[in-house]
């Protein structure tokens, strides 16, 4: 069953991490299979939402190793999207791949 994803990415600035930051977008590309989108970049913070079947602990070992004192992460899963400020875009990106959407 395919469940939708926040993974949120927190560093001191975007260009020491430029690197990682690319290899995880690589993977999340590849557990998605295609089917994910920046939520918000900037200097520090870069979230992305995604949608897969992979069990948690593919997740974890996929995502584990990119964990340190440079790069923080958190990996939610998310249930319901209750409230929020974003560009009309990414709502229906939302929309389309929260839990119980049938696309």
């Amino acid at each position: 069953m395919k469940k939708l994803y926040q993974l949120t990415l927190f560093y001191a600035n975007l260009k020491d991490n430029n690197a990682t930051i690319r290899n995880i977008r690589d993977d999340v590309e590849t557990i998605s299979n295609g089917r994910w989108r920046v939520l918000s970049a900037g200097e520090q913070v870069c979230a992305i939402g995604f949608e897969t079947e992979s069990e948690h602990e593919q997740l974890k070992k996929t995502f584990d190793r990119y964990g340190s004192a440079q790069l923080a992460f958190l990996l939610t899963e998310v249930n319901a999207v209750v409230s929020g400020n974003l560009v009309s875009s990414i709502w229906q990106w939302l929309a389309k791949h929260r839990p119980d959407s049938k696309s």
